[in-house]
């Protein structure tokens, strides 16, 4: 997992469907610190204990979720809407080289992981995570060299330029705890590579993955929640009110400069 420096733009949206989260329950205050819990790459079997320990500490959270992983796994994301989580898309295949060729393929394999969330909890995510983040670079192996350069287009910019049109919204993350860094290994390092980000932040979107053989991140959640509300955070799940609002350190179209962006393929 590679780390890059880097100033770039992130929106932020919520699926407005009253059934799935209060916004109104949720406002802050500019002195607060507030921690975005964000799991990535589910539902499988670890989504259910993930869900185990939120309920356990009554956190809300936000599952960007595969639509090839949900079959099998529809009790999960019925349990996310029951409990008051936001669902967002990270399109249906994950595959890198079909969703990054253009734009088209992109929002072709979004909406089918849109479709797919939206037969189970009745509701079409209108905001979605990137794979690998809205700053990967691995897009630039599988996008159409006959449409984009690396000196001129890329396909990620298209991508944001159309999601805006349709309404669509991206979220990246300025946290993490390394669960898919080969070199963060064990309790401690993942703990450690968390806190070395805390720095100065009054809003953290902490990036962790509920897929498929992800106990790790499952021993270390409760150990996170501690950490955070000892440095002071308490816990929401992005919702319009939250973004909206001048306290998120928005700049035009509810975005914010990200300063520390995963440019990994695991994500």
């Amino acid at each position: 997992m590679k780390y890059v420096i880097a100033a770039c733009t992130v929106c932020f949206l919520v699926v407005l469907s009253s059934p799935l989260i209060n916004a109104s329950s949720y406002k802050t205050r500019a002195d607060e610190k507030i921690a975005y819990l964000t799991f990535d790459d589910g539902p499988s079997p670890i989504t259910y204990s993930i869900l185990d320990v939120l309920k356990k500490y009554n956190i809300k959270a936000t599952f960007f979720v595969e639509g090839q992983k949900i079959h099998g796994n529809e009790r999960a994301l019925k349990r996310m809407v029951a409990e008051g989580h936001v669902i967002g898309g990270h399109t249906y295949s994950h595959n890198y080289q079909t969703i990054y060729k253009n734009k088209q393929a992109f929002f072709k394999d979004l909406q089918r992981g849109n479709e797919a969330i939206a037969r189970i909890t009745g509701t079409s995510p209108i905001f979605f995570r990137f794979p690998g983040g809205s700053t990967n670079t691995v897009h630039r192996r599988y996008q159409d060299r006959a449409i984009y350069t690396r000196q001129n287009r890329s396909v990620i910019t298209d991508i944001i330029k159309e999601s805006r049109e349709k309404g669509l919204y991206y979220i990246d993350w300025n946290m993490d705890i390394g669960d898919t860094d080969r070199g963060v290994r064990g309790t401690r390092q993942m703990l450690r590579h968390l806190q070395g980000q805390m720095h100065g932040q009054k809003r953290a979107i902490v990036l962790m993955h509920d897929s498929k053989g992800k106990r790790r991140t499952l021993r270390v959640l409760p150990t996170v929640i501690h950490m955070l509300k000892k440095e002071g955070y308490s816990f929401r799940p992005i919702t319009l009110e939250v973004v909206a609002s001048p306290l998120f350190e928005a700049i035009p179209e509810l975005a914010f400069p990200q300063q520390l962006l995963n440019g990994g393929e695991d994500n």
